[in-house]
């Protein structure tokens, strides 16, 4: 009986830690988001029953706050070039930089009402608005090139290594059926297959994403059911069976998952390139239009 047994029914407990922080750490940005997403909603509804003036009073000082905080921020590229001059670890200063990045802004709504009074707020308003905006894009593109919340650098071949060690878990399993081996068979190849223009790059990786997003479910059970056939027929009991059809179903999700991030890393590596490109310039024109809007503001 041991001929269908390639198998492990351990339970991976670090796994199970691993998934639990990530889980822990999407919540905490779900939560952030929604808080986020519900001020801007409540104080656009209220924005007339406020009386938030931004010359004075509270308006006054949640424009100051909020510049504070995008003046505060800087400590994350400071403290990552500087070295430890600047107090604090990278990872720190890095979360920091998130938060400070979103909560600034809408401060800075807020002081200014939702609206603009003059073309040199309008200006940095929106300026800011677009420095937060690029910095939610580069968050993005940065969960898929570093190791989930930290500030570790995910190398080429270290998920091409995943990619293949998900796909020998896979072998250990016996036949997966023509069907599935050959859907498989398609997926390593738009992986492997170089590609140097990005909109071909592109092209392939959203082919893949949509193509093993639509197909995952189908392909996972029909692997099971194929392998658990395969068991059957070997006289292997129900117990036994169920086991290994919960397990084929599980590797092959992880192949499809470290098929998928292979496919797709260097097209969030090479956007990544062009929006550090981008942002830093978008930064710079924010603080000399908000210095503007400041001088204005105090002096005109």
């Amino acid at each position: 009986m041991a001929d269908w047994v390639g198998l492990e029914l351990k339970h991976p407990t670090a796994t199970g830690r691993k998934v639990r922080s990530v889980r822990t750490v999407r919540r905490k940005g779900y939560l952030f988001a929604t808080f986020v997403v519900s001020a801007i909603v409540i104080g656009w509804l209220t924005k007339d029953r406020m009386g938030l003036n931004p010359g004075e009073g509270l308006g006054y000082w949640l424009g100051i706050i909020g510049a504070s905080m995008m003046v505060i921020l800087l400590g994350y590229p400071l403290r990552k070039r500087g070295g430890p001059i600047i107090p604090g670890t990278v990872g720190t200063w890095f979360k920091i930089h998130m938060t400070l990045g979103v909560l600034g802004p809408l401060l800075v709504l807020f002081h200014a009402g939702f609206s603009w009074r003059a073309l040199n707020s309008g200006v940095a308003l929106w300026a800011m608005i677009l420095v937060s905006l690029s910095g939610l894009v580069g968050r993005y593109l940065h969960l898929h090139l570093y190791s989930r919340n930290s500030l570790r650098h995910r190398e080429a071949a270290d998920i091409m290594t995943e990619m293949r060690r998900q796909r020998d878990r896979l072998d250990r399993d016996g036949a997966l059926g023509k069907e599935v081996e050959a859907r498989l068979a398609e997926y390593q190849q738009i992986v492997s297959h170089p590609r140097r223009r990005l909109s071909r790059t592109i092209f392939a990786s959203l082919r893949l994403s949509v193509a093993i997003k639509l197909n995952r479910n189908r392909l996972m059970k029909a692997a099971a059911q194929e392998v658990e056939q395969h068991m059957a027929l070997l006289g292997a009991p129900e117990k036994e069976r169920q086991a290994m059809r919960a397990e084929v179903r599980k590797h092959v999700r992880s192949y499809l998952d470290a098929l998928l991030d292979a496919g797709t890393f260097a097209t969030f590596e090479r956007l990544f390139a062009l929006w550090h490109v981008a942002h830093i310039p978008l930064y710079i024109f924010l603080g000399v239009t908000a210095i503007i809007h400041i001088l204005a503001a105090h002096y005109f």
